[in-house]
């Protein structure tokens, strides 16, 4: 058994090593795969991002950047208001015939600031104007400190967008801006068209309601994938992963949480899906907004079939291996049982019996705990097997065995010491407890039939272990004892204390 636990334990810690290292493995290449694909799609929101800020500045130049619509906002941003109310509506006149080809496009906002960032002219909702930017829109607040362009995605008082917003200077004097922004639903046409898959584009709901007009809250509504985000309903998606998103929220919802990009892969409807979410952070690092988007996986379905073939074939191995091992075991356990049992008594045999002398006495000796031996031989032996044969004499040793084992004490040994000897060790048993336990064994043995054709009786030798003692003195004196029972006409116990 000792053997046993040395090789199978530190075995059963290999096995769980080697799975614990493979699905590390395994982990890590899922984690770097979604943490690529990431990448991936943060590199295709930037580059559209980039095409329509282009796209943006283009338009700036060809309809807003020019004379007549630079000369209006330098004329309203010293204007009264009844003034002001005749130029928004000459500038209106001005740049609606653009803005309806625009809207073609997904061109969602013109909207005009001026200097002070005052609201002055939504070509989306013309009859809003007036009111103060300052506090809800940082974009349009630094273009007119700074005079410099600014790109960001900005949550509005009516829209969200990616805002461009520009700064109008006439002859090196600034007269205010200008806010060019499209649809969400260019930059989710953009990546559809670069990589299948279902996109979604969420508002985080707080960054909405703080600032949004109030009869402009019916625009928005609650997303499909959290209660804290909200769907544009001019940008809604064609396609339906609900079921998905509730099925898997114990992995969604912490990343929506996090405000942190991220992605798990979950298997739906029978096929595996890749859901990637991708924060969009405004002009203060806060992410206000996400695009979520699902797609159909393979690779990830590859990484996780290769896992569980090594998982299977590593557990195949240990099982074979560890069958293989307790077999071997069991077959040395078996070998060491047969080497130190006598088979026909099942009995211990000699060189069990030495093993356990010695053991006793080195116990003997280290807490002075006595020790006696019985030294048992039957009588008349050589006349049963002439007279009856082997097989009754075989006979004759076996019952005699299965009494020995039935007498004795649990913490006793008995063995077959050899031909028709046989061992005692009475444990922690002085002499005369020893002398009396020989002596009744004696009288149950001739009371007993141990064979069914002729009476059997036993002599005993019993000694006790003295100071100074090798196994062999022990044994010797054990015999003498054996020997003086003989000479006194057998089937009887006889002790001897000393030498």
């Amino acid at each position: 058994m000792k053997i046993r636990t040395v090789f199978i334990a530190p075995g059963i810690l290999l096995f769980f090593l080697v799975l614990f290292l493979i699905t590390n493995d395994y982990q890590q290449r899922r984690s770097d795969f979604i943490e690529r694909r990431l990448a991936v799609l943060q590199t295709r929101v930037e580059a559209t991002g980039r095409t329509l800020s282009n796209f943006s500045r283009y338009v700036f130049e060809e309809t807003v950047n020019r004379t007549a619509v630079l000369a209006l906002m330098k004329e309203a941003a010293t204007a009264d208001e009844q003034t002001r109310t005749t130029i928004r509506a000459r500038l209106e006149s001005l740049v609606s015939e653009d803005y309806e080809h625009l809207q073609r496009y997904d061109f969602r906002q013109f909207h005009f600031q001026l200097p002070d960032n005052t609201s002055f002219l939504r070509m989306h909702s013309p009859d809003k104007f007036g009111d103060d930017l300052t506090g809800v829109r940082e974009t349009v607040r630094i273009v007119n400190e700074t005079k410099e362009p600014v790109v960001a995605f900005e949550p509005g008082r009516i829209y969200n967008a990616y805002r461009f917003v520009y700064p109008l200077i006439l002859d090196g004097e600034h007269y205010g801006s200008v806010e060019l922004s499209f649809s969400m639903n260019s930059f989710l046409n953009i990546l559809s068209q670069l990589e299948k898959a279902d996109y979604y584009f969420g508002i985080r709901r707080n960054a909405v309601e703080s600032i949004i007009f109030e009869d402009d809250r019916t625009r928005y509504m609650d997303s499909c994938f959290s209660p804290e985000f909200l769907f544009d309903r001019e940008v809604l998606p064609e396609y339906d992963n609900k079921g998905l998103f509730e099925k898997t929220a114990d992995l969604l919802h912490p990343i929506l949480d996090s405000g942190q990009n991220g992605g798990y892969a979950a298997m739906h409807q029978g096929s595996r899906k890749l859901v990637l979410v991708h924060f969009v952070k405004d002009l203060n690092g806060r992410p206000v907004a996400c695009f979520v988007a699902v797609s159909d996986d393979t690779v990830l379905s590859n990484y996780l079939r290769d896992y569980l073939v090594i998982i299977g074939i590593s557990v195949a191995i240990f099982l074979t291996l560890f069958g293989a091992a307790l077999i071997l075991f069991r077959e040395r356990e078996k070998m060491k049982h047969l080497s130190l049992t006598d088979m026909l008594t099942g009995l211990r045999n000699r060189t069990a019996l030495v093993g356990i002398l010695e053991q006793e006495m080195d116990r003997v000796k280290r807490y002075d705990k006595p020790l006696s031996v019985m030294m048992i031989d039957i009588d008349n032996f050589k006349q049963v097997n002439d007279r009856f044969g082997h097989a009754e004499g075989d006979t004759v040793l076996k019952n005699l065995a299965r009494l020995m084992s039935s007498a004795r004490r649990a913490s006793d040994y008995a063995g077959r010491w050899g031909g028709e000897e046989f061992l005692v060790l009475l444990t922690d048993t002085p002499y005369e407890s020893g002398v009396i336990a020989a002596e009744n064994f004696c009288a149950e043995v001739a009371s007993t039939y141990l064979s069914t054709l002729t009476p059997v009786t036993i002599s005993i030798g019993i000694t006790a272990h003295i100071a100074d003692d090798s196994i062999d003195s022990l044994i010797a004196r054990a015999d003498d004892a054996l020997y003086e029972a003989k000479r006194q006409g057998k089937n009887r116990a006889v002790g001897i204390r000393k030498n």
